[in-house]
């Protein structure tokens, strides 16, 4: 049976996290995005999925949540460089409850 362009792509992108993001599947995303409620982790703007990206920690490659590709990941990439800006207390925030174990909020 023929896949359709959809499943296609499911699988490509499958593979791609498997590969990039410490063994992370196509359902965690999914998972993971419906327990952030379809919303960016920092800002909280509901975006289509394709404008979202995966922050993860570049040590480890574990996935943390769901965020916008622009601005969020790379606010949140200036966040981690300045540590203690009051600008950035979301960022801080959700880095803090990542390490408690409570990823996506």
């Amino acid at each position: 049976m023929r896949q359709t362009a959809a499943e296609r792509k499911r699988k490509a992108r499958d593979r791609y996290y498997r590969k990039n993001y410490d063994g992370f599947s196509a359902a965690d995303f999914d998972r993971l995005w419906e327990c952030q409620g379809y919303a960016c982790a920092l800002c909280g703007r509901k975006k289509d999925r394709r404008y979202m990206a995966l922050d993860h920690s570049h040590a480890t490659g574990a996935v943390r949540s769901i965020v916008c590709r622009v601005p969020c990941n790379r606010d949140l990439i200036s966040a981690l460089d300045a540590q203690g800006i009051p600008g950035y207390t979301r960022a801080i925030d959700l880095l803090t409850l990542y390490r408690q174990g409570i990823p996506g909020f």
